[in-house]
């Protein structure tokens, strides 16, 4: 069974195999409090940013589904989620300009469950630099339990060694 979309949730930048590795048990004790998502998708949508524009598809997010992405940040340590799943990233005005009218009245309607936070790992640099699943932490809990906040840190932005992307698959 393969993937059909991904959210990203965070990524690790700066960080060797042995500063991540240690923290996948603590991660693990807190996503199994967190119960799976049954995520719905209606339409499409776009936004801007500095590499350009990115068009994805609408995840419908009532405070049940705001809840539980609020809950995954305080466990990554990442200041804000926005769902979403991408269909074009990165594009120039001119690509967008091409593939908006495509999609911007197109319907997309459905729902996924999400069962595993998946953790995957490449090499920041050389031929290798593909992405492989390290880990799958599964949502066990029956609901979603009341939230404790996290502080968040800062994190440097360059490369260095190992890229690690904490991601949710929709399957």
């Amino acid at each position: 069974m393969g993937s059909i979309g991904h959210i990203t949730i965070t990524n690790f930048f700066n960080k060797n195999d042995y500063q991540i590795e240690p923290q996948f048990n603590s991660l693990q004790r807190k996503i199994s409090t967190l119960p799976r998502l049954n995520l719905r998708i209606n339409g499409y949508d776009y936004f801007e940013s500095t590499g350009g524009k990115t068009i994805y598809i609408k995840p419908i997010v009532g405070k049940f589904e705001q809840e539980w992405f609020n809950q995954i940040s305080d466990h990554v340590k990442r200041s804000e989620i926005v769902p979403h799943v991408t269909i074009a990233k990165g594009i120039s005005d001119e690509q967008f300009d091409k593939l908006w009218p495509i999609f911007k009245d197109k319907e997309c309607s459905d729902s996924f469950f999400v069962d595993y936070l998946t953790i995957l790992k490449r090499n920041t640099y050389g031929p290798d630099n593909y992405y492989i699943v390290f880990k799958k932490l599964k949502f066990k809990n029956e609901r979603l339990l009341a939230p404790f906040v996290y502080k968040n840190r800062k994190r440097r932005s360059a490369p260095r060694n190992s890229f690690w992307g904490i991601q949710t698959f929709l399957f």
